[in-house]
């Protein structure tokens, strides 16, 4: 069995990538799988799973919001900068990568904890991991992943790194999501159904 993920990748140039469209030509893509190889390493997971699955034996692990967040995050930051343009050049498009659900990103932030059919947590946890880097920085976001490989526990390292209780986290961000290009919160999960909120 292998005990370490040694994988690598060089972009050099590419002529289809266009910054207003940075998912297009696949680059974003490549870095996000490469980041989560990077998101194993720092924690010293090997050969296992981060993510919660909203079973009791895995309850201290990532939420899937910031596993598949951050890599997006990673991927159209790194595809951006390999192509010598600005992530929020693409942003936007970036953003619209999504299933055509009514309830697309629509959630509260604690509804992306586990992967569940009808919630996606994609592109809130990078529009959360930006928020993440923009207040404590990109070094500290990393901090919260080497912190794990120490507490085992997503929930402590979140804490000692950023200063604040992921709940605390989850309340401001839901504050702000829509001054931060999110639609505003209009469904819940109810166990493992998503219902629309009424009124």
């Amino acid at each position: 069995m292998e005990s370490e993920r040694r994988q690598g990748y060089t972009v050099t140039e590419d002529v289809t990538y266009d910054a207003r469209n940075p998912g297009n030509d696949g680059g974003a893509l490549l870095a996000h799988e490469y980041f989560h190889l990077v998101q194993h390493n720092l924690t010293k997971y090997i050969n296992r799973g981060l993510v919660k699955t909203g079973e009791p034996a895995n309850a201290a692990e990532f939420p899937v919001w910031f596993i598949e967040g951050s890599a997006e995050f990673v991927g159209f930051s790194v595809g951006a900068m390999a192509q010598n343009a600005s992530y929020w050049d693409g942003r936007e498009k970036a953003l619209s990568y999504s299933p055509p659900q009514e309830s697309i990103n629509k959630n509260a932030l604690a509804d992306y904890e586990i992967r569940l059919c009808c919630t996606y947590p994609y592109h809130v946890g990078q529009v959360a991991t930006e928020y993440i880097v923009a207040s404590i920085g990109f070094q500290k976001m990393l901090d919260i992943w080497i912190d794990f490989a120490t507490t085992k526990n997503f929930e402590k390292s979140f804490e000692t790194v950023t200063g604040i209780s992921k709940s605390v986290f989850y309340q401001k961000f839901d504050a702000i999501r829509v001054k931060v290009g999110l639609p505003s919160i209009s469904w819940k999960l109810d166990g493992l159904i998503n219902k629309k909120i009424d009124g």
